[in-house]
């Protein structure tokens, strides 16, 4: 979702397979996390969890850029309900925005009633 527009209905639909966290391995976030925990802190929660999240709410922007764009995300990452940081990502969403969970035949029906609505 970086680096791209797609504005109106020519994006509806964000399928994110996994939260946005970076890989530790990579040299300069390894770097980045060595020096957080070198200072007594947390590189988990002062780094990966504040950028994962701001990543997660940057892709729920490229869906909605506008007060007429509408769509749906889907978050196939069950740790955003589950572990014990979820919630944390989820406060950094909209506090308006509805979140639902379900299987994927659910997930279907509530598509298919949310874009047979009209728009607003």
């Amino acid at each position: 979702w970086e680096g791209i527009d797609l504005p109106g209905d020519a994006l509806e639909v964000l399928i994110v397979t996994k939260l946005p966290f970076d890989s530790p391995d990579r040299p300069f976030v390894k770097a980045r996390y060595y020096l957080i925990e070198n200072q007594g802190l947390s590189s988990f929660y002062q780094e990966a969890l504040p950028k994962a999240s701001l990543r997660l709410r940057q892709a729920l922007g490229r869906l909605i850029r506008s007060n007429e764009d509408r769509g749906v995300m889907i978050l196939l990452d069950s740790r955003i309900l589950k572990a014990k940081y979820g919630s944390r990502m989820l406060k950094a969403l909209p506090k308006d925005l509805p979140i639902e969970s379900g299987s994927l035949d659910e997930m279907i029906l509530d598509m298919q009633d949310f874009f047979r609505l009209p728009k607003k």
